[in-house]
């Protein structure tokens, strides 16, 4: 479900004719590959191959592969719900039709623009929900939950930078931030299914890492202040998981980096820098 941002198809950054060039093939190479969908579908539907001979001669995967590998989840998502809708789906793919429908979705909800975005996320949040239901303990279990303890936790972010504008009325802002709440609340056990599912997969013995932005609260140096600790009931007790953190941006060689009690957390941030005065120095170092 990663879409590559380093595509090196990017648009120019200066606005030239070029960068209108690029826009007209853009649009034109989408263009043809929505419609390459709909002729191998209706093609399907209506007899014109028959089935088998069809997908011997379409290699789905490697078409889907090509769709994302170009940034066109949108195109893949509609060719996977024509599958869908047709019955036309190949054999190998009918299990978990569902989940490829949820992360196609789920990619082209992560580079799409505000307008789109909320009916991406429902598309997505559904497929996963119905993929789960179907195979709880399925092969993309894991990546499921994931996604969907995401799209939660996106709609508690925006609920927050909502609640924290200025000029916003104190009841309203209060509103947002229950919303945030709320949205949080129902990503943890989503958090919480995707950790036991790597837990059951790891061999005995094995590590299994969580990366997160900001550290846990008064675990590693200076995330008393700076940490939080919403989800750290999901780690604690569990000596094989490792809670991988930046944030502070404090230097990787100061003692207090790697932390354990039940967990292990490790402070792992790339970028430090110190301030001087006229800011003012601390009067207690931070905890």
């Amino acid at each position: 479900m990663c879409r590559n941002l380093n595509s090196p198809s990017a648009p120019p950054r200066t606005d030239s004719p070029r960068r209108r060039l690029y826009y007209v093939r853009a649009f034109r190479a989408r263009l043809l590959a929505l419609l390459s969908c709909v002729f191998l579908i209706c093609a399907q539907s209506s007899g014109i191959f028959a089935p088998n001979a069809l997908f011997a001669a379409e290699d789905w995967a490697a078409f889907l592969d090509a769709l994302k590998a170009r940034g066109y989840d949108d195109v893949a998502l509609v060719y996977l719900k024509q599958l869908q809708a047709n019955e036309a789906a190949p054999p190998e793919l009918n299990d978990e039709l569902d989940y490829k429908i949820a992360a196609a979705a789920f990619d082209a909800w992560t580079a799409a623009p505000a307008a789109n975005r909320d009916a991406l996320a429902e598309q997505a949040r559904d497929a996963f929900a119905k993929y789960l239901k179907s195979a709880p303990e399925g092969d993309y279990a894991l990546e499921a939950n994931v996604g969907l303890a995401r799209l939660a936790a996106d709609r508690g972010d925006r609920a927050l930078d909502a609640a924290n504008k200025k000029g916003i009325a104190p009841d309203e802002a209060d509103s947002k931030r229950l919303a945030a709440r709320d949205a949080y609340s129902e990503a943890k056990p989503y958090l919480s299914a995707a950790l036991k599912i790597a837990q059951a997969r790891a061999k005995s013995g094995d590590p299994v890492f969580h990366l997160q932005h900001a550290p846990m609260r008064n675990t590693t140096y200076c995330s008393g202040k700076k940490g939080f600790g919403t989800v750290d009931e999901l780690f604690g007790g569990d000596e094989r998981a490792f809670v991988l953190a930046g944030h502070v941006h404090k230097p990787l060689t100061h003692p207090r980096n790697i932390w354990q009690g039940g967990y292990t957390a490790l402070s792992a941030g790339v970028i430090t820098w110190t301030s001087f005065p006229p800011f003012g120095w601390p009067k207690e170092l931070p905890g």
